[in-house]
């Protein structure tokens, strides 16, 4: 079980406005939280009429942003959140989100709209671009975009399958081997907040942590030396587990 820690990160971003009608639309603050491979990330991006005057919904203004290796969540537009929404239609085709002007837009308003997002390609920029469709209105376009190089990741999943005991209850122990080649922390998370029996043991089977024979817990963690181990888990029911080498 080998983890790649990599931070490298980078954001580009790049902000212009539309002006019509005396109103000044213009998009605010996009931005993408560092992105890892196997781990959740959010986009948010602000919408803003700054002249105090009202966006009838018969403007159809329309906002495009393109995804680029990154989708939302499970493709679940339910997960969107913010006060654009309240304005704002949404509709996905593949790797592109479109907003629909579909209630008038009230002057000086600062709407926002959040995301959770997952990368898909580790050593690739991750982010979204996003631009102003007018609609009826003659004139330009407004554009904002944000991205970051996603990184390998630091985890390493391991799935556990419920197994049967005598009464029921407990799945059987499962074994995983893994190795540090240096002296390190070794962190268990569980992923789905189920509980675990745990062992870790040492490449000559003595017990270096465990969660004790009663408890039964959700994290542990233990700095061990350069080695080989084993963890030994049984879980209550199907479930699945991190282990982070930091």
């Amino acid at each position: 079980m080998k983890i790649v820690n990599k931070l490298t990160v980078i954001a580009l971003l790049a902000v212009t406005s539309f002006v019509n009608a005396g109103s000044y639309l213009s998009f605010f603050q996009p931005y993408v939280t560092p992105l890892t491979m196997g781990e959740e990330g959010v986009l948010r991006v602000g919408f803003s009429e700054r002249n105090e005057i009202d966006v009838d919904e018969s403007e159809n203004i329309q906002l495009v942003m393109s995804l680029s290796q990154v989708k939302v969540k499970n493709n679940d537009l339910s997960l969107l959140s913010g006060d654009l929404l309240t304005y704002f239609e949404v509709i996905q085709d593949e790797n592109e989100l479109l907003f629909v002007q579909n209630k008038t837009i009230p002057g000086d308003a600062r709407l926002l709209v959040s995301m959770p997002i997952e990368p898909l390609t580790a050593g690739e920029y991750g982010g979204f671009i996003i631009n102003m469709l007018a609609g009826d209105i003659t004139g330009g376009d407004a554009e904002v975009s944000a991205y970051r190089l996603i990184a390998e990741g630091n985890t390493s999943v391991q799935t556990i399958e419920k197994g049967t005991t005598e009464d029921g209850t407990w799945g059987e122990t499962q074994v995983y081997e893994f190795t540090l080649t240096k002296k390190q922390r070794v962190k268990f998370i569980s992923r789905s907040n189920k509980r675990h029996r745990l062992a870790i043991k040492d490449s000559d089977g003595n017990i270096v942590k465990q969660s004790g024979k009663a408890k039964k817990v959700t994290r542990l963690q233990k700095k061990l030396a350069k080695g080989v181990y084993t963890i030994e888990v049984a879980s209550s029911k199907q479930g699945s587990f991190t282990l982070q080498y930091k």
